[in-house]
């Protein structure tokens, strides 16, 4: 008789924070309060100089803590991912929470999929001080982004919340790391680097990230900086995607139009075009 073969990889959540004292207690007992419970978190402190450190501290063993020098945000998370010993990763930013069914439902998926080698996504709900919500539905031509085009439009879409995502731990050593360079995108930038690797994209039909909205985050106290970024990524992405943009079906160039028109980057949508144009694909 065949047994049932169980399927409960470790997951390792890692938070980054620095100066975290007012949101960081929220989002470690999150992620302690897992419905799934074969986890580990691991919280790197990024030379904090608040109380971040006696916070953290306080778990004991109930966590792993780390402190290094201050570096940004991808330094800390690339620390978390090395240091982890899960089979898979699952970020979680020191301001955000989680459902409590996050992890359990993304190894669901990842347990119905042939391809458990799968980058796995949520929804997510945006949250402000005023107590709005904002529901963030990914837009999707299906459930499993497995081809360039569609997980380009994704990306390109701005839909994709960081901290839904659960990643296996062996795509950071085959494509790369956090770009240690870069202060806001260092999560699409290395997104863009899966699509390159192959890596499908699985979405969980469910809202199982609350991101908070507030005047200390560096999309908002950096204003110029996270435009540069973005300007810089999306030409990155344009000149490393080229060939596939050149095929994409016209409902999701229109995605990209908008995107790189929102950029001042028209220059390289009036060359998409052009191009499209000459050869027929538009």
């Amino acid at each position: 008789m065949n047994k049932t073969i169980t399927f409960e990889p470790l997951i390792s959540i890692i938070i980054p924070v620095y100066n975290g004292e007012n949101y960081l207690k929220d989002a470690i007992d999150s992620a302690l309060n897992q419905t799934y419970k074969n986890i580990e978190v691991v919280v790197v402190n990024d030379g904090s100089i608040d109380n971040t450190e006696e916070i953290a501290k306080s778990y004991g063993d109930t966590i792993r803590y780390f402190k290094k020098e201050n570096g940004g945000v991808a330094t800390a998370l690339n620390l978390a991912i090395k240091e982890s010993k899960g089979e898979y990763i699952s970020w979680l930013s020191h301001d955000d929470l989680y459902m409590e069914n996050k992890i359990e439902k993304q190894v669901e998926k990842l347990k119905a999929l042939e391809n458990r080698n799968s980058i796995i996504f949520s929804n997510s709900i945006l949250f402000y001080p005023d107590g709005r919500e904002v529901l963030c539905n990914v837009r999707n031509s299906g459930y499993i982004f497995d081809n360039k085009e569609s997980i380009i439009t994704l990306l390109f879409s701005s839909g994709l919340h960081g901290c839904s995502l659960l990643i296996p731990k062996a795509a950071f050593k085959k494509c790369g790391y956090f770009d240690e360079n870069l202060k806001t995108t260092q999560d699409y930038d290395l997104w863009f680097k899966f699509i390159k690797c192959g890596y499908p994209f699985v979405l969980v039909d469910d809202y199982l990230v609350r991101g908070r909205q507030h005047e200390m985050q560096d999309t908002r106290a950096k204003v110029d900086l996270c435009f540069y970024e973005r300007q810089k990524l999306f030409i990155n992405a344009y000149k490393m995607l080229l060939f596939d943009l050149l095929f994409m079906k016209k409902d999701n160039f229109k995605i990209v139009k908008r995107i790189l028109t929102e950029l001042k980057l028209k220059c390289y949508y009036k060359l998409l075009k052009f191009i499209r144009v000459t050869t027929g694909r538009l």
